[in-house]
This record gives C-alpha cells, structure tokens and sequence, in this order.
C-alpha cells in the first residue's frame, strides 16, 4: 500500500477503495479521452524536447482529466508536472491547498510530495491519486 493510500484511508475513510489502482485509466497525450466535464484542459509549460513520458489521467468519477509529464530527475527519483491548467472554481490554487510547487526554470507545476518517487509506476500512482484529490477538493471543498 502506497503512503498516500494510507494518508486516504486515515483522512478519508473509504475513498481509496473507490481509486482502485486497477482501474487506473492513462492514455498517451497524443490520444483523447473525450470531453472534459469539470475542467478545461489546456497544456502550459515548456516541456524539454528530450522529455520522458506524458499522460493523461481520467478521475475515477469522471469530473476531470489531467495531464502529466512524468520527469526522471535521476537514478530512483521522479518528479511529477502537471501539464493540464486546472481551474479550481473558485477554491484556493495556493501551493498549499492544491498540493504543487512551481518549477520557475519551466514555468510549470509539479505535485508536491513528501517521498522520493523511485519508479515511473510509482509516479503514475501518486498523479493518479493526486487527481482524484484534486477533482474532490474542487468538487466539495475539503482539502486533502
């Protein structure tokens, strides 16, 4: 079990059942998953010619889709942006509240988390948890 399965299960009692890692939906940026309910998806940032993998994530509820650039910063260590401009209808953005730190060098936003991220598999876990979050912070207001 991840830390931020834990941290859901101890903060949120019963959503990270409804996360379900195996249901897990990513698709290559170059694909579509459809329409965006919640949120509008425009890409920001420059993203370095060389870059490792994107993609984009779909909520388990279905509210928003987010895309991500999952960025090997060195042997054992990943940094996940976040490609996609969310709009949080009116919820505080802040770094605090919206769990990201601001890469000024590539003027974008990557998720901030207390652990090294040691593998690809690893990063997609906690960008697909971190989406989730999002998506129900700006749902209801309840930060995470």
């Amino acid at each position: 079990m991840s830390s931020m399965t834990g941290w859901l299960n101890r903060n949120f009692p019963g959503i990270a059942n409804k996360i379900g890692y195996c249901k897990r939906v990513f698709q290559p940026r170059s694909g579509t998953l459809g329409a965006t309910q919640g949120v509008h998806m425009d890409y920001y940032g420059n993203i370095p010619a060389d870059a490792d993998e994107e993609d984009i994530y779909a909520t388990e509820d279905g509210y928003m889709e987010v895309a991500f650039w999952y960025h090997r910063l060195g042997e054992g260590n990943w940094r996940v942006y976040i490609l996609s401009d969310i709009n949080y209808h009116g919820r505080d953005s802040g770094s605090h509240p919206s769990h990201r730190y601001h890469d000024s060098t590539l003027n974008m936003h990557y998720i901030c988390y207390d652990q090294t991220i040691r593998t690809k598999a690893e990063a997609k876990n906690v960008s697909a948890d971190w989406a989730d979050l999002t998506a129900h912070y700006i749902q209801t207001g309840t930060p995470f």
